[in-house]
């Protein structure tokens, strides 16, 4: 899973925030005695979205005294709402000490993937059934719920990660699960169509950020109660690519989980602050609104060094999560990053002989995306095991670290300069290497393995010698009987 935690240490969250926001950290402490509760330390202003909330490329609003705010440099959200936007269930329990809140991932019940013990007043929670660690600001109730701090809670749910984004001067909370897709799991597909992130080099990835969110009931001509929808929408950027409209993708969702859904047009150049007004039939728990700009001719974008670079910083991000290559059951070969292309190439574990699928090269590609907050060009290339080993030999030695030293068998005919045409190899596994013998596809344990054993191998991406020794990827292991 795709994890952000660290228990015995502060995490600081790397934004800056200027502009005038306030600013937002993410950390985690030990247990601390409860205190008592505290009013938030910025003025309620109810419907204002401070720090909007992103997920599957929409914003996420809560509206009116729904909204969040901010206390002890932390966003606080609605526990029971906020739950129902990720994919995620919510328990009340009493306890010794009065009521508290378990939240768990959809699919995932169980202590060891839950936060539990969120409670007013108590600034700390217990992740996955272990202790209790600090969350940075007391949670309080507001409008009939209990308001909690976000990302310390994302920390403690394996699903999710989140990250800090900004345009111009506009910052949102950026929440992703792109392993197990949770994020709007109230929202059906046929509501929301594939999701297409805007292209890397676009100015105008949002070009309407949505800053607040008020409701009212009001009473139809029949008598009818409609919820009356009021959205604020400032222009963020984009400005010089000529775009001839702006739609609005809105998507509200009751608490019972149905959505309704429109689409509105609006034309680009009506000053900096758009007001949008919009009538609903039952009551929104959410609203979810998508900006996206309408071209009579697409933009060129820009190509070369400047997309290079952000497509190599974009990869970066995404190479290092070895935990969702995991998840996805696709592990990563290489990559390459050129001014027009990056070209991913990746495997299945060795044991799984299966051929990889469109579907699974697509749903990695929509993982990529959503790391990264973009789209671009990306070439996912499937690399097929080799019928013959890429390396065949005895093991000569096995380092605490796990790297297996490899020899050759010498041949029976020196080289031309009369010395040995002995190979040797040192070979760190990757962490899904398969270690089996030729006679079984049952797996073997590295602990199983011993100096003087003959083996054969595949590697991953091409040896790096470095003097008389090559350095390679060990991808699978097959010992000789």
């Amino acid at each position: 899973m795709v994890v952000i935690r660290t228990k015995w240490m502060f995490i600081l969250l790397a934004a800056v925030m200027i502009g005038g926001a306030v600013p937002l950290t993410v950390g985690k402490a030990a247990a601390s005695a409860p205190v008592p509760d505290q009013p938030s330390t910025v003025a309620t202003n109810p419907g204002k979205q401070l720090i909007p909330l992103l997920m599957n490329n929409y914003f996420v609003l809560f509206p009116g005294e729904k909204a969040p705010f901010i206390k002890s440099n932390r966003l606080m959200v609605p526990l029971q709402t906020f739950a129902k936007a990720i994919g995620a269930f919510v328990d009340e329990r009493d306890g010794s000490k009065g009521t508290y809140y378990m939240i768990w991932p959809s699919g995932m019940a169980g202590l060891e993937t839950s936060v539990t013990g969120l409670r007013a007043g108590f600034d700390w929670a217990v992740y996955g059934g272990d202790m209790g660690f600090g969350i940075g600001a007391l949670p309080e109730y507001r409008a009939g719920e209990l308001f909690i701090p976000v990302t310390p809670v994302l920390d403690g749910l394996d699903p999710y990660s989140y990250e800090m984004r900004r345009i111009r001067h506009y910052n949102y909370l950026a929440i992703m699960d792109p392993a197990d897709a949770l994020l709007l799991d109230e929202v059906k597909d046929d509501d929301i169509p594939h999701i297409d992130y805007p292209p890397m080099m676009s100015e105008a990835p949002y070009p309407l950020i949505p800053t607040a969110l008020a409701q009212k009931v009001i009473q139809s001509g029949s008598g009818k109660q409609i919820y009356r929808m009021t959205m604020e929408m400032e222009r963020a950027d984009g400005i010089g690519e000529r775009m001839e409209a702006i739609e609005l993708q809105i998507i509200a969702v009751d608490q019972q989980g149905k959505a309704t859904k429109l689409t509105q047009q609006r034309p680009p150049a009506d000053g900096t602050v758009h007001t949008v007004v919009f009538d609903m039939p039952r009551e929104p728990a959410y609203v979810l609104v998508q900006s996206t700009p309408i071209y009579k001719e697409e933009p060129a974008y820009k190509t070369g060094y400047e997309l290079q670079a952000a497509m190599a910083s974009a990869m970066a991000k995404v190479y290092n999560r070895r935990s969702l290559f995991e998840d996805l059951r696709l592990y990563p070969v290489a990559y390459t990053v050129d001014p027009y292309e990056t070209r991913l190439s990746v495997t299945k574990p060795a044991w799984d002989r299966t051929p990889i699928t469109a579907q699974e090269i697509d749903t990695l590609r929509h993982a990529v995306f959503e790391i990264a907050g973009r789209s671009f060009p990306l070439d996912i290339e499937p690399v097929k095991r080799r019928a013959e080993p890429d390396l065949a030999g005895t093991i000569t030695m096995i380092e605490a670290s796990g790297r297996i030293w490899i020899s050759s068998t010498p041949s029976t005919a020196d080289s031309a300069d009369g010395e040995s045409s002995t190979r040797r190899w040192q070979g760190t596994p990757e962490p899904y290497l398969f270690i089996h013998r030729n006679n079984s596809e049952e797996g073997m344990s590295p602990n199983e393995l011993t100096i003087g054993m003959k083996v054969e191998a595949w590697i991953n991406g091409p040896p790096k010698r470095e003097g008389t020794v090559e350095q390679v990827r060990l991808f699978e292991l097959v010992v000789q009987e």
